[in-house]
């Protein structure tokens, strides 16, 4: 039902909304944001602050320990005991507003941040038929002096109390992390211990960098990646690491090429744009061949590639000769294409 409020005379409505997402783990989100106390303040030239409550939709009680935040932005909050959040340094324009918390659905909603606001998020815990979608945490632990990977350390995650080791190369992976806020706890004999707390999303996996020091020095901050599970799933990640062959994620791509994707062929060795009067094509210069084109695993023969919207992507990878992948063989080269499964 609709929900109504009013500020200075005007109605603000929120919807509550059901919303599909489909992905390699299929799962329901009920989404309940309510847009309350819409302060009028004074703009400032580039940025302000966004600020709000949490409560629990079905008693109306504040809630501590969620994670709300502007994901496009990487500004986070936790809020506190009386549910309060402050987001600082907000720039102007359409962006994601998000709200996690263990145990309740995730709140994820478009708005047009315009100026200074009050927000009041209301969230619904999760059903025992519908639960939450769980994240992965994957990482690698260093030395902070020498830059080497630290084996047999144990990665603690508070409050769930899963635990993983370091191997050789400093790795290690806990899967099926709850949502919310997180502690991360590396510990290993002869290391200074550390904890930081971390913003687990639902169905996303965290890459953290974590650096540990024999000493009581000031540590540098753990680096956060997000990875897509779709994109885990289709082997992009992996492929990466072997180093073969060009990987783009999405702001990579809309970084180097805002108005088509032609223009990202441009840095690619041996790699052209070519136009006819009937057609365009990629081609391989090297090999003086048109490279095939993938869509979200799919071969596309004849697909008109270069004027494919950049926007639409979430990864690419461009290979050619020997390095493309055996389950994309080409002779001349093959072009991988994947968009985001939300937004089809």
């Amino acid at each position: 039902h609709p929900v109504y409020a009013n500020t200075d005379g005007k109605d603000v409505r929120a919807m509550h909304k059901t919303t599909q997402y489909s992905s390699s783990t299929r799962w329901i989100l009920t989404v309940a944001l309510l847009t309350v106390l819409a302060l009028p303040q004074s703009v400032m030239a580039q940025a302000f602050t966004v600020s709000g409550i949490v409560i629990n939709a079905a008693d109306n009680s504040p809630m501590q320990y969620a994670v709300v935040g502007i994901p496009e932005q990487r500004i986070w909050d936790l809020s506190d005991e009386n549910g309060a959040f402050q987001l600082d340094s907000v720039q102007p324009g359409v962006y994601r507003f998000a709200a996690v918390r263990r145990g309740f659905y995730f709140a994820d909603q478009a708005l047009n941040f315009t100026e200074a606001i009050d927000i009041e998020i209301a969230m619904n815990a999760e059903a025992a038929s519908a639960p939450v979608a769980p994240g992965n945490l994957v990482g690698t632990v260093h030395d902070q002096s020498s830059g080497d990977p630290v084996e047999g350390v144990q990665v603690r995650i508070i409050p769930t109390e899963q635990t993983a080791l370091t191997d050789h190369s400093g790795s290690f992976t806990i899967a099926e992390i709850s949502q919310g806020a997180l502690g991360l706890e590396p510990q290993r004999a002869g290391y200074e211990p550390r904890l930081d707390t971390l913003a687990s999303l639902p169905g996303i996996t965290l890459e953290v960098d974590v650096t540990m020091s024999t000493e009581p020095v000031q540590l540098d901050p753990i680096v956060v990646e997000i990875r897509p599970l779709y994109l885990e799933a289709t082997g992009f990640y992996r492929r990466a690491q072997l180093a073969r062959g060009h990987h783009f994620t999405a702001e990579e791509i809309m970084d180097r090429a805002p108005n088509r994707l032609a223009d990202i062929f441009r840095r690619v060795p041996h790699v052209e744009h070519r136009r006819t009067s009937m057609r365009s094509t990629i081609m391989n210069t090297r090999d003086r061949c048109p490279m095939t084109a993938w869509l979200d695993g799919m071969s596309v023969p004849g697909f008109e590639l270069a004027y494919f919207p950049p926007r639409e992507l979430a990864a690419m990878e461009v290979y050619t000769g020997v390095e493309v992948p055996t389950e994309f063989f080409d002779r001349c080269g093959v072009i991988l294409l994947w968009t985001d499964p939300e937004q089809r």
